[in-house]
């Protein structure tokens, strides 16, 4: 299945902390973030994680959390 944005923001946060972040990469992740988001104005939701019994579940505000989180550890990679 294609990456989901929520996937997609805790990845780039992962990459935005390393110790010696590759800066190609941590920008490559904000732009499809971007792109994805329509540039931060469209948070479609997609199925994460297992809830019990092979459940999926998913949450309204986890695309604009996740995103607004991942931008923010890329801000510091980036400036």
């Amino acid at each position: 299945s294609p990456a989901s944005i929520e996937e997609t923001a805790v990845a780039l946060q992962a990459l935005s902390r390393e110790r010696h972040p590759a800066r190609e990469k941590v920008l490559s992740g904000v732009q499809w973030l971007l792109a994805a988001t329509e540039n931060g104005t469209h948070f479609p939701t997609a199925p994460i994680g297992l809830y019990f019994a092979r459940l999926w579940y998913h949450e309204q505000l986890y695309p604009v959390v996740w995103t607004l989180g991942a931008l923010r550890a890329a801000k510091k990679v980036l400036s």
